[in-house]
């Protein structure tokens, strides 16, 4: 945890992606096609990823006159699994200059210019390695570091605050191209593709394996690009999957290392906890309308938002198997996002607009208004580990702390930020993370006087987060759409590890999770 709490911190003080002039919410960088399905290659071998761009803000099909110009993006992955080995420029429409790459251990960062379309356009091809002993394969992100982007071709660019998705590489037995299954794609795939094309007689080979641009044909277009890629030249099409595998294997879910509960939808709605150790949650909970738990310091207790005759309340019940629920008293709207203090003796929760306080029982439940109502407002909370602070999404979603003592300081930490949302604090209390109206992480100092800058780019999310022992756990969109839970041990940097698969069958989706609290 120690090189986290170093990385979370290192956000707060500018070393995250800043916040860009313009925030775009429908502009995204990927790797592949709609839906980041899997990308397949044997163990040792080598798969050329495409990287698309897309600003759905502005483009639909057939219709965009938005032109990337320029992308710094930071391509994060477990070198133990995977190797980047470099891009490869288109040779027209798309990032063809490589202005720059840096590697180290864990991540690849390409700067490259040009000009694409900015509506599924292709930025470059990434090569990447699986390497031997990697199956099932492994989970690849962008950070994207600065996009530009223009509304005309040749107009002045200006920024946009791109988000992505979480991408996998599987591993294969079978790769597309490979027509005489010798674990290659070169010029006999194309000649005896070519030769069944134009009706000369061929045999022995799987054919079907040559259909490349996915059209369900296995013709002459297919043999020219099973030869350019055998001979390197630049992949022109983003349909073209030439080399790319059949997944036998994917990469799965991991166990956590510390016990999380999260809310999880579909037709078997409610609470779930999983343990440390597993990949199998338990759920806990057939409510489906609770909502952001909170387990306290001993992973024992539970407190959730809980709703009494649609009215937002205060429950508590046992963190580990869900007996013992406990209503706390009336409720009011905005009765959400509970938070224990440290000790777990008390309670913080937002009630009415204002941030209020009640003892664990649910006793001595009041506003905490102090001074002036400085507190009004009052949307997600988080207790500081030194207990004596509470960050708090103030008046127009403007990111607020509060000290509990006869003086009530309220400090504004980035009056630029909007629309704050659900708060945690890092291990060290000198960063306040929070989620904003996209679901993604930010983290500001929490002295004040910074600007706030992004944690986690990604597409998808839930409003609730945590920061816990193992590192950032949270939801977001994963390969070919599911909403699962994610961890990153490192904050914004370094590999990214599945949590839970939803069930496709109960149309399931994992939100809101929760660690133990850092006491």
């Amino acid at each position: 945890m120690k090189r986290a709490l170093v990385i979370l911190c290192l956000a707060a003080a500018g070393h995250a992606v800043a916040a860009n002039p313009a925030s775009a919410q429908g502009v995204f960088v990927r790797l592949g096609a709609e839906g980041d399905t899997a990308f397949a290659t044997s163990e040792g071998g080598v798969i050329g990823v495409p990287v698309l761009g897309t600003d759905a803000n502005n483009c639909s099909p057939g219709y965009c006159y938005y032109y990337f110009t320029r992308a710094r993006l930071t391509f994060w992955f477990d070198p133990t699994k995977i190797a980047v080995l470099g891009v490869q420029p288109p040779s027209s429409s798309g990032l063809y200059t490589v202005n720059d790459t840096t590697r180290g251990p864990g991540y690849f960062t390409v700067d490259a210019s040009g000009s694409v379309v900015a509506y599924r356009g292709e930025f470059y091809r990434l090569h990447v390695r699986l390497l031997p002993g990697a199956a099932p394969g492994a989970y690849v992100w962008i950070q994207p570091d600065s996009v530009l982007e223009a509304s005309c071709y040749g107009c002045t660019p200006s920024f946009v605050q791109a988000r992505s998705r979480i991408a996998q590489v599987c591993s294969a037995t079978q790769i597309y191209g490979d027509v005489d299954a010798n674990a290659q794609v070169d010029s006999r795939d194309a000649l005896i593709t070519l030769s069944a094309a134009v009706g000369l007689p061929v045999s022995g080979f799987d054919l079907a394996m040559g259909d490349v641009d996915a059209d369900g044909l296995t013709n002459s277009r297919d043999a020219l690009m099973m030869l350019s890629y055998a001979i390197a030249l630049p992949a022109e099409n983003a349909a073209d999957r030439t080399g790319f595998g059949i997944p036998s294997g994917c990469p799965g879910p991991t166990p956590p290392g510390e016990p999380v509960v999260f809310v999880r939808t579909g037709s078997a709605a409610g609470l779930y906890r999983l343990e440390a150790a597993t990949t199998t949650p338990v759920q806990i909970s057939t409510y489906a309308s609770d909502n952001f738990p909170r387990l306290d310091s001993s992973g024992q207790r539970l407190v959730f938002q809980c709703d009494s005759v649609l009215t937002p309340q205060v429950c508590v019940a046992n963190g580990v198997d869900g007996s013992s629920r406990t209503q706390l008293g009336p409720g009011s709207p905005q009765s959400g996002f509970p938070d224990w203090s440290p000790d777990g003796t008390r309670i913080a929760f937002p009630q009415s607009g204002f941030l209020s306080l009640m003892d664990s029982s649910g006793a001595n439940r009041a506003y905490f208004v102090g001074g002036a109502t400085p507190t009004y407002g009052a949307n997600g909370v988080g207790w500081g580990r030194d207990g004596a602070r509470l960050a708090f999404g103030g008046p127009t979603g403007t990111v607020r702390t509060v000290t509990l003592d006869t003086a009530h300081t309220v400090t504004v930490l980035d009056a630029s930020i909007i629309d704050g949302d659900q708060m945690r604090w890092s291990p060290d209390g000198a960063t306040v993370l929070f989620t904003r109206s996209n679901w993604s992480i930010w983290a500001v100092s929490a002295s004040g006087g910074d600007t706030a800058g992004r944690v986690t780019p990604f597409f998808g999310g839930s409003r609730a987060f945590d920061v816990g022992s193992t590192g950032l756990v949270f939801s977001a969109e994963g390969p070919g759409g599911d909403q699962a839970l994610w961890r990153l041990p490192n904050g914004p940097e370094g590999p990214i590890f599945r949590l839970t698969a939803p069930p496709v069958a109960q149309s399931a989706g994992d939100y809101n999770p929760t660690t133990r609290r850092l006491p």
